[in-house]
């Protein structure tokens, strides 16, 4: 290690000599570089003025050529009076005629003029201003002014035969507006050929900038790959080599990690096999690991860029806390391990505690008092496995495994058992195996009817997910539910059961079997999904109208829990589509009164463990009542949720429950099943 440290000090030393000329390399880059910006941006900038005054000159070439078309159009509409004026009568129709197309051609000549004089500010910007300025100029006896005497005219000519019920065509004074078309249309005839001319230099202007740019840039470039590039290049050749020498030194210190100045697992790996001690048939051997519980906590206490002193202080107690000499190694971000021998091991309770103790006594860092929590595991090496770093990854992994039963003082000291990973391995072949099912169909809906509590008359039917596998076998919701949610199959699992619940209500309905509303559970992972509103609101449009229409339940940590701004989102826009929103299990979770205000809810279903206590004495009641009467305070529905007996039946339908569920009144059924109960139940009647 000595040795390595040399050689990078070496290597240091000679990057020193050589950062004045790669300084001055990078130096003349950037300079390079921002003289190309600075010329491009320049060159840039006049080519734009440029193209603006091209713009600015041809749109007012534009102008100009559409007040002579419509000057001439105009003229025609003289011409037309002339010609009516000895031969019509006032208030005839082509007369009329002949004034409409004069007022039109007075508004669009008004409209030509007001873009004319709106390019003003523009052309004043060019630099023909002095050249063309004669063209808008508002002068008396300027083409602009005569083209507003022009106007004029033709609005009083307008005017005038507008109202000719007292005079004949013949006094109107035709004469006075088209007196002013020829000297017009040679002036605007002028003005167009000098715009022609001053666009046509203009476009000589703009080639000319454009070479002048290409000129430029391709000069800087040159210049920059003869001056820059080239030997820049050779820089990075010869750096690249330099690199590949220092990678070969620099890997020597690859197993160290630089927080702590710990071996990794790898170093770890290198110093056992060094000192030569592999497993053998007389010694056995085991990996301890030491694992963090709150880092993240303490990275938001103290600041990520000081947990680096907090690793090297727990650290430091490692290596120190006893003199059993164990080699210790940062096997992760929050684990250190060691390779300690059975001779070693002796009395694990006591030691195991007095290592405990001094990881998480209180730390001082910046000031701030820390506790580390950890937790710590074994798990044993065979005697013929050696130390290579698959496998010491494979013990620590085993042994992270075991950690999680570490529970102090009952298990100081949790030892790695097979099992643990089979179960891992059970649980990873049950999502697969839900994955599977999920695509085969293996899912279906069951239902549960809920009942009227006062007349005991079926009014809604709750959706539950029940796993039929191949061979018949009905897999427990326990089971396979918290598998789903937690590896988030429990969204297309979710979704799968949608149509086939659909497909079930329009059967019913079609039967004469009106079912009221249809309450489906729904996960957090799935009331959060960005597809589930989208899908929710096909469902809903796609019910039947015997149908009263859909209900949601969700839990009362997803509806009023860490996220209960962002779900009330979601619930609001469930609501409005008409949907009721239930909430599953009241009371098991961790609501507080103003949160359940302030949520948009419609029914709370009070769970069954609060059923089970009540007693026939009033004794366990209480709970009950209050809950009961809390929801019709609030004016939510009330469902009750496990009935087993009559007697809680008619208690709860006292208390004031509005609906009642359990397997007093009807089990979960597959649909054919729920059918034939439907069928056979007496005055069936919608209450909900």
């Amino acid at each position: 290690m000595l040795k390595t440290s040399q050689q990078i000090l070496s290597i240091d030393v000679n990057d020193q000599k050589r950062v004045p000329k790669s300084a001055r390399i990078v130096a003349t880059y950037v300079l390079s570089i921002l003289t190309l910006l600075t010329a491009i941006f320049f060159s840039y900038s006049v080519l734009q003025n440029v193209i603006t005054t091209q713009r600015t000159l041809t749109k007012v070439n534009t102008l100009v050529r559409d007040t002579q078309f419509a000057v001439t159009d105009s003229t025609a509409v003289l011409n037309d009076y002339r010609q009516e004026i000895k031969t019509s009568e006032p208030g005839s129709r082509l007369v009329q005629l002949i004034t409409r197309r004069a007022s039109n051609s007075v508004s669009e000549l008004k409209t030509i003029k007001t873009a004319i004089e709106n390019m003003t500010t523009k052309l004043e910007a060019t630099p023909v201003w002095d050249e063309i300025k004669w063209i808008i100029e508002d002068k008396n006896d300027s083409l602009h002014e005569k083209l507003g005497d022009y106007i004029r005219q033709m609005e009083l000519t307008t005017t005038q035969v507008e109202d000719t019920s007292t005079t004949t065509l013949t006094q109107i004074p035709v004469e006075a507006a088209g007196t002013r078309y020829g000297a017009m249309l040679v002036g605007y005839q002028k003005a167009s050929d000098l715009l022609e001319e001053k666009i046509n230099e203009n476009s000589a202007r703009i080639e000319n900038v454009h070479r002048a740019i290409t000129a430029l840039i391709v000069t800087v470039v040159l210049l920059i790959s003869i001056f820059v590039v080239v030997p820049l290049w050779r820089r990075v050749i010869r750096e690249h080599q330099q690199l590949e020498e220092a990678h070969n030194n620099l890997y020597k210190i690859a197993y160290t990690d630089k927080a702590t100045g710990l071996p990794n697992l790898d170093g770890l790996e290198s110093q056992l096999n060094h000192q030569n001690s592999s497993p053998d048939s007389s010694t056995g051997f085991y990996l301890l690991l030491v694992r963090f519980k709150n880092l993240d906590e303490l990275y938001n206490l103290i600041g990520s860029h000081k947990v680096d002193e907090l690793l090297q202080s727990v650290s430091r107690r490692l290596e120190t806390w006893d003199n059993r000499q164990l080699q210790w190694c940062r096997s992760g971000e929050a684990e250190f391990s060691a390779i300690i021998s059975e001779q070693q091991f002796g009395a694990a309770d006591e030691w195991i505690q007095a290592l405990h103790n001094s990881v998480t006594g209180k730390l001082t860092v910046e000031g701030i008092i820390v506790r580390p929590e950890v937790s710590m595991a074994v798990s044993r090496i065979k005697n013929s496995e050696t130390f290579c770093t698959d496998v010491l990854w494979e013990h620590q992994s085993n042994a992270r495994l075991a950690s999680v039963n570490f529970n102090p003082p009952i298990c100081w000291l949790p030892e790695y058992q097979p099992g643990m990973k089979n179960k891992l391995a059970a649980r990873n072949d049950l999502i697969n195996r839900i994955s599977e099912g999920i695509k085969a169909g293996e899912f279906l809906p069951y239902y549960q009817l809920k009942f009227c509590a006062k007349t005991g008359q079926a009014c809604s039917v709750e959706v539950l997910a029940r796993w039929i596998t191949p061979d018949g076998t009905l897999v427990s919701p326990g089971e396979f539910i918290p598998a789903a949610e937690s590896s988030g199959l429990i969204i297309k699992l979710t979704y799968s059961l949608f149509n086939q619940v659909l497909t079930d209500i329009n059967q019913w309905c079609a039967s004469g079997l009106p079912i009221g509303r249809v309450a489906i559970n729904v996960a957090a992972d799935v009331l959060h999904h960005t597809e589930f509103l989208n899908r929710l609101d096909e469902m809903n449009k796609s019910l039947p109208a015997l149908c009263e229409g859909l209900e949601m339940e969700i839990t009362e940590n997803i509806a009023l829990g860490d996220q209960v701004k962002q779900t009330s989102k979601i619930l609001q826009h469930i609501r409005a589509m008409g949907i009721h929103v239930a909430i599953d299990d009241f009371g098991t979770g961790y609501a507080s009164l103003q949160t359940l205000i302030d949520t948009p809810l419609d029914v709370l279903k009070i769970d069954r463990s609060f059923v089970l206590p009540m007693t026939e004495s009033g004794e366990g009641n209480e709970v009950v009542s209050a809950m009961i009467s809390l929801s019709n305070k609030l004016k939510k529905k009330c469902v009750v949720e496990g009935i087993e007996t009559e007697w809680q039946w008619t208690q709860l339908a006292e208390l004031g429950a509005d609906e009642l569920q359990g397997f007093f009144f009807h089990k979960p059924s597959n649909y054919s099943d729920t059918t034939e109960f439907l069928h056979h139940s007496i005055d069936w009647k919608m209450t909900g």
